[in-house]
């Protein structure tokens, strides 16, 4: 939300509307009580500035909903997961579960600094508050392609950051990102794992990260408005592969291997606090006290696949 102060207070002496996102400044003309107030042309507003009712531009002061805490926490853990992803995947099956560990930890180390660095250099800098704009529409992700027109003939450019900080805090996150993983990751490399360890996932998690800042480019607005049901589709996907790779087994032994298998544990916990997250998400989404109640249904999707395996096999649906 843009604070309005003292500006909107006599609509006399307000300017005149601005089409589109555009707003005006007002001009250091005269000192005198009795001059009018001169103010400047239709245009864009500085960056961590937004337009107030089409008319003023004034500092972005509001602090962040918790909705769109939890979309800058989702840009963050995406690269976490991809990295996390890339190590798992690209583990030997004889590399010591110690060094996998190490290298998951420093994934989470990673995405840790970069978080804390990009929210200390955005307003107000050098602390964990952060200001931001009002957001109404995906219409403000995209100021670019609603340019007023003029005379029907020539576009007023107004295009800057609407919605500001939600679409650059994401950037300067991922460029701390890269800067964390090729440092921490080559210290943990060459002093920790010894060389010992294909380098495959460092390498596919520093390509990971501009292919994540060329999406949040272009698809900025479209993952704000629907990053809970893909971190819930995500979550219930990865919880059915995660089981159906046992393979055909019993109630009985897949409870056991999940029970017994740290990393059936932690690959349980993570789908169940992702699908608790897009729980959250959509709570605040809808700002409804009753989605709340809805966090008590995470752990149904495992409990549901671990007592229905007996009759979902394929070969047991072709015997009926």
């Amino acid at each position: 939300m843009v604070s309005p102060g003292p500006l909107l207070g006599d609509a006399a002496s307000l300017p005149s509307l601005c089409h589109g996102f555009c707003g005006r400044y007002k001009l250091p003309i005269g000192n005198s009580s009795g001059t009018e107030t001169q103010w400047s042309e239709c245009g864009p507003c500085k960056w961590g500035s937004g337009a107030i009712d089409h008319r003023i531009c004034s500092p972005c002061q509001a602090e962040l909903s918790p909705y769109d805490w939890l979309f800058l926490l989702f840009m963050a853990i995406l690269p976490l997961l991809v990295h996390c992803f890339c190590v798992h995947w690209h583990t030997p099956k004889n590399t010591s579960r110690v060094h996998e560990l190490c290298e998951h930890l420093c994934c989470v180390f990673e995405c840790i600094i970069a978080s804390v660095a990009a929210v200390l250099v955005f307003p107000p800098r050098l602390s964990f508050v952060v200001w931001g704009c009002a957001r109404s529409s995906i219409k403000e992700w995209y100021p670019e392609f609603y340019n007023p027109m003029i005379n029907h003939v020539k576009p007023m450019r107004c295009s800057y950051e609407v919605v500001f900080p939600l679409y650059s805090l994401p950037f300067m996150y991922l460029l701390f990102l890269l800067i964390s993983v090729l440092c921490c990751r080559s210290i943990l490399y060459v002093f920790v794992l010894k060389r010992n360890r294909d380098a495959k996932a460092f390498y596919y998690a520093l390509l990971s990260i501009p292919k994540i800042a060329v999406v949040h480019a272009l698809l900025a607005g479209v993952l704000y408005q629907s990053y809970p049901y893909i971190v819930m589709l995500w979550s219930l996907c990865a919880n059915a592969v995660h089981l159906a790779a046992e393979g055909k087994i019993s109630m009985k032994e897949i409870a056991k291997v999940v029970c017994t298998s740290p990393m059936h544990m932690v690959m349980l916990a993570v789908n169940m606090t992702l699908l608790a997250f897009s729980l959250l998400a959509i709570s605040a989404q809808k700002d409804s006290v009753v989605s709340f109640l809805s966090l008590v249904f995470v752990p149904v999707p495992p409990i549901f696949y671990v007592l229905t395996i007996g009759i979902s096999h394929p070969s047991v649906l072709s015997d009926v």
